[in-house]
């Protein structure tokens, strides 16, 4: 992992933060990026997402500042184009922290430090209740938004790191926020967090018929 980290290419994006164990579709078509994606795949096949801070839109040809938390993703299904660009899944790793920039142009490179997860032992009696609990409300919400009468499914070892960041990035909620879910350590602050959302959601459902303003992506 650490040897990895030494020099990993930053792909900076505008109202996108990923999440570790979460798949994000890219369609790679600037030229430094297709550059960015080439080299990458040339190494090891991976790459950080990183999220640009507010006021981008008037440097986004440069390097506007991003945060300094993002997420390591390893590059799938890649299908280059006849073009030149690529379309392809990155799906998220783990957290790192933005340690230095080793080059900015054509494309961000920097030295990553990883970063753990804290909260409760993966098959403990809490972890497993919070997961179901959240994996159960998550599901009702995608079924009454969607119209379906699927019944639930409840996983026999449920994952909450798993489920807890597939929630973080589904949330219809500003970027910002995300970030700051993102940027939290603490698993299980992570979760209450995101479950907090979820509640506000089933509030909004439970008094707008037409389901306005409660989208989940």
């Amino acid at each position: 992992m650490s040897d990895a980290l030494d020099r990993v290419p930053v792909f900076p994006l505008p109202n996108v933060v990923l999440f570790p164990g979460v798949v994000l579709p890219l369609h790679i078509f600037e030229p430094r990026y297709r550059v960015m994606v080439k080299d990458a795949l040339a190494a090891r096949a991976e790459i950080a997402i990183a999220l640009l801070k507010p006021g981008w839109e008037g440097n986004y040809p440069g390097t506007p500042p991003v945060y300094e938390i993002g997420c390591l993703g390893s590059l799938e299904n890649i299908r280059p184009l006849p073009d030149g660009r690529y379309l392809l899944n990155c799906v998220g790793l783990s957290r790192v922290r933005f340690d230095s920039w080793l080059q900015m142009t054509p494309y961000r490179l920097a030295r990553c430090l990883p970063l753990p997860e804290r909260g409760p032992a993966r098959n403990s009696a809490e972890s497993r209740d919070m997961a179901i609990q959240l994996s159960l409300t998550f599901q009702v919400l995608l079924r009454e938004l969607s119209g379906s009468s699927a019944p639930l499914l409840v996983e026999e070892s449920p994952s909450l790191e798993s489920i807890v960041n597939r929630i973080c990035f589904s949330l219809d909620i500003p970027s910002e926020e995300k970030q700051l879910l993102l940027q939290e350590d603490n698993l299980t602050a992570r979760a209450r967090v995101a479950g907090e959302h979820l509640d506000r959601l089933v509030c909004a459902l439970a008094t707008s018929p037409d389901n306005a303003g409660t989208e989940i992506n």
